[in-house]
């Protein structure tokens, strides 16, 4: 009788885990134009709009991310950098009407790297177990 009263938890059991999502793990490295990406974003789409997305900071040109869903996903990295001037001079701003080009100030972060760089936005394949990525973007120089 204990046998049968195990059988049917285990039964159960596996019923239960076959309706969970499958995670993988998925770490790497992210540089723009050959150097390594001080600060940044990396985020997983799901291209087919199935799954859910995933991402992690950047740091150092390296992220890792512990609970990655398996499948074709789409990916888009950004960088951030504080900047310590402003885009126009101050000649330029009067010449236009006193309108600003940019709307960062000096000392926040500002994104560098272009949603329409080469390499980002590409599809890559996320599979079941550990996995390795690395993403070399290229653009404008920074």
């Amino acid at each position: 009788m204990v046998l049968i009263k195990n059988a049917w938890f285990v039964a159960a059991a596996c019923v239960l885990l076959a309706g969970c999502e499958q995670t993988t793990t998925v770490s790497g490295t992210a540089t723009y134009n050959g150097t390594p990406i001080e600060s940044g974003a990396i985020m997983f789409s799901p291209v087919d709009d199935t799954g859910r997305n995933f991402g992690a900071r950047i740091k150092d040109g390296s992220f890792a991310i512990e609970e990655a869903s398996p499948g074709t996903v789409k990916v888009i990295v950004t960088g951030q950098r504080k900047i310590d001037f402003l885009g126009t001079s101050s000649a330029d701003a009067y010449a236009k009407g006193g309108k600003k080009q940019s709307t960062v100030r000096p000392g926040e972060d500002a994104d560098y790297i272009p949603l329409d760089a080469e390499g980002n936005g590409q599809e890559v394949e996320i599979k079941p177990g550990d996995q390795t990525l690395e993403f070399a973007i290229k653009g404008p120089p920074a």
